[in-house]
């Protein structure tokens, strides 16, 4: 230690330890004499000393640092919560919220199968170290909620989609189970639910489909009002003929671009096929004598070939132009529904109360449905694939055309790998079509 003195201070140095040596101190000591209180008082008073430190930093050492543990992220604990929490509004830009609200139904599912199955681990334990995880909830959904095939896969589907998420923020290391094959799925079906469940059926005969537009009458008055029963009439044929997912024709989601059904630019009332290539292909002009449509497949939002081109029946074009009458000249859709005009507004409750009344006044199964859904859904869509597949066959004697022509209308993954590829199919499919158009059966003739 080292001190100096002046006049009435002591200023004094003091040296740390070397392990310690990141700094020094200097500490300057006032010193406050108190006089006698007369000439004749010894000065008994102790010295007042009054530390004044005066940090100076050290250039002589390394600072330490001292390096704090950061808490850890408590673990996710519900799945649901983690799909709303971090998931929900990032998928609600691309897709519907009908369609996140069915996330998030997954998710409450696998929750509820973990409580009951796995009550002692952790979510995150179960999905990373359970091997049969996968195998094991699907099980329970065929035994504990009825689920059907498609509606098994559909969950599964989900939760490894949110099960991947997490994963990608961070907050899981790993998939421990394996994925399960679409035929491992129908196994544990017929294993857990039978043999020959009623839910395996999944094409409509075209009786029923006729029964269902016999079922269209009068007292129907939405949409459109007293224009309700051939608009219904109309719509039933057009699904039964071409087979499109009703949306992309009658869009009940008008403010999302990519489902705004049928637009008026779309329809070709020449005969000449619109498409140039294809009657290059064919080396000859293709025509249609009730001309032509195409629309846009809602659900293709990555291949070259988002559209499909049908020829039209005489039935068919005339009710496209009706309707294309009523539609107001600045609306670019074939079938408008406003919410200013209640009897023509299209949405979804109002719409499948009067379908669920056709299929009750028809007396026919009660999952019947226009296109595809969701769970042991019959869909019309499937029965036109199936009659333009057994008539092409029949008429032409090639199955391999057949599939071809079923694959298009469907916009399935075979016909739609690529445009040139399309091209070829659309080539061979158009003129099969307007050949055996007429041989279509007309399910209902009504003339507003």
């Amino acid at each position: 230690m080292d001190h100096q003195a002046s006049q009435n201070q002591v200023r004094v140095q003091l040296s740390l330890p070397s392990h310690l040596k990141t700094t020094s101190v200097d500490f300057t000591f006032s010193i406050e004499h108190q006089p006698a209180k007369d000439n004749h008082e010894t000065f008994e008073e102790p010295l007042e000393v009054k530390p004044e430190p005066v940090i100076v930093p050290a250039i002589t050492s390394t600072p330490t640092v001292v390096e704090f543990e950061q808490p850890k992220p408590s673990q996710p604990t519900s799945f649901e919560d983690y799909y709303n929490q971090h998931l929900r509004d990032h998928r609600a830009k691309s897709i519907s919220a009908k369609t996140c609200n069915d996330h998030a139904s997954s998710a409450q599912k696998f929750d509820s199968f973990l409580s009951e199955t796995h009550p002692e681990n952790s979510m995150i334990d179960v999905i990373e170290n359970n091997k049969t995880m996968l195998e094991d909830f699907a099980s329970w959904l065929f035994a504990n909620r009825k689920n059907s095939g498609p509606t098994v896969t559909r969950r599964l589907t989900h939760v490894l989609m949110i099960a991947n998420a997490m994963i990608k923020y961070g907050d899981l290391q790993k998939i421990g189970s394996e994925l399960l094959s679409s035929k491992l799925i129908k196994t544990l079906h017929r294993q857990i639910v039978g043999e020959g469940d009623a839910t395996d059926r999944r094409i409509p005969s075209l009786n029923e489909v006729q029964s269902i537009a016999g079922a269209v009458d009068k007292t129907l008055k939405h949409p459109y009002g007293t224009d309700a029963p051939y608009f219904w009439e109309g719509w039933i044929q057009f699904s039964a003929m071409y087979g499109p997912r009703s949306r992309d024709i009658v869009s009940v989601d008008p403010e999302r671009p990519e489902k705004r059904g049928l637009r008026k630019q779309d329809v070709y009332l020449n005969t000449l096929c619109p498409m140039a290539d294809v009657n290059n292909a064919l080396n000859e002009e293709l025509h249609s004598s009730f001309g032509w449509l195409w629309y846009n497949v809602g659900k293709d939002h990555s291949s070259d070939t988002p559209r499909i081109l049908i020829p039209m029946s005489k039935q068919i074009c005339d009710w496209v132009k009706y309707f294309m009458s009523k539609s107001p000249a600045n609306d670019d859709r074939v079938f408008p529904g406003t919410r200013d005009d209640p009897d023509s507004f299209l949405s979804q409750r109002p719409i499948s109360l009067r379908w669920k009344s056709l299929l009750e006044k028809a007396g026919v199964d009660k999952r019947i449905r226009l296109s595809e859904g969701k769970g042991n859904v019959i869909a019309i869509r499937k029965a036109a694939a199936n009659w333009w597949l057994l008539q092409t066959a029949k008429h032409k004697q090639d199955e391999r055309l057949a599939e071809k022509l079923s694959h298009y209308l469907l916009h399935h993954a075979e016909v739609i790998v690529s445009a040139k590829h399309y091209l070829s199919v659309q080539a061979a499919v158009l003129p099969v079509m307007i050949e055996l158009l007429p041989t279509f059966p007309v399910l209902r003739t009504s003339v507003p």
